[in-house]
């Protein structure tokens, strides 16, 4: 089946923006029958595979899962969402027109008054370097400001700092070596010093990074339920960046997760590439603009 591939109405300014700040808020970008084909999917593929979410501090206090996987050549439901929505037209648009390649999709569902994530970067994580890389984060209800995804504007121009373990006591706490890569500033606590992109956000409206922003995830009040969706992409113009060896942290050290999941998941594919070679050419990833699956 064909898919019908659109061009995402987007100004000037936010391109502009996006590629100045690394960071935009698209208002209105996805309509009602888009937004009811994402929830759709979410709560389908959520509570499918529920069991095998992680737990983000797993200490009993807070209910924090995610789903992170990729599914698109397995399951029909990311290729209706990708054939029949604007999401990767909005990725091809911020690419500049470059090729779009599906990453994953990753699904959170904060809930009871959980506490905020730890302030990161995701190339502190990810083998990847270069503007061709994006996430972009989809709530599935209206959201305050206290309570959306925060991203530091420019920050994925400046220093990449180590990773998170997401350890609940010290969310600085490396989990390189930090020789390698400096350690996580306190940005919670400064929050003054750094420039901040927090705002509210309606059902339908996305936030588009790129991936070497800082960001973190604000809390949840008590009763609140916040369901939403990441969609990683890359194009042409994202190039393997082999990141330090772990620490030896021992087992579930790692921000209270399965590590041999996060492995799997998003490691896979990137042994036959060579530092600088562009992420594509492994031929582990579905294109979806142009439609190639």
């Amino acid at each position: 089946m064909a898919t019908t591939e659109t061009t995402f109405a987007m100004s000037a300014e936010q391109v502009a923006e996006f590629e100045r700040d690394g960071v935009t808020v698209l208002r209105g970008a996805l309509d009602p029958r888009e937004m009811a084909l994402l929830e759709e999917a979410w709560e389908s593929h959520f509570h499918s595979a529920k069991h095998i979410a992680e737990v983000m501090y797993g200490d009993g206090k807070d209910q924090i899962h995610f789903l992170t996987e990729n599914t698109i050549r397995t399951h029909p439901r990311y290729q209706t969402l990708m054939r029949e929505t604007r999401i990767p037209d909005i990725a091809s648009a911020l690419f500049g027109g470059h090729d779009v390649y599906y990453y994953l999709e990753q699904m959170w569902n904060k809930t009871g008054g959980s506490r905020r994530t730890a302030w990161h970067q995701d190339t502190s994580y990810l083998p990847f370097s270069g503007p061709g890389f994006l996430i972009l984060w989809i709530p599935l209800e209206d959201l305050a400001a206290e309570n959306v995804l925060e991203v530091v504007r420019g920050s994925h121009k400046q220093t990449l700092y180590n990773a998170s373990m997401y350890d609940p006591t010290d969310f600085t706490a490396p989990l390189y070596d930090e020789r390698d890569l400096p350690r996580l500033p306190d940005i919670e606590a400064n929050r003054q010093d750094w420039n901040i992109l927090s705002t509210a956000m309606a059902r339908g409206d996305v936030l588009a990074f790129h991936p070497g922003c800082l960001h973190g995830g604000a809390p949840t009040r008590p009763g609140q339920n916040r369901r939403s969706y990441t969609f990683r992409f890359f194009s042409d113009e994202a190039y393997y960046s082999p990141l330090p060896a772990k620490r030896d942290l021992g087992i579930n050290k790692f921000s209270n997760q399965r590590q041999d999941t996060d492995d799997r998941v998003v490691l896979a594919g990137f042994e036959e590439l060579v530092p600088g070679q562009p992420i594509y050419q492994a031929g582990h990833w579905a294109r979806i603009r142009p439609w190639d699956l």
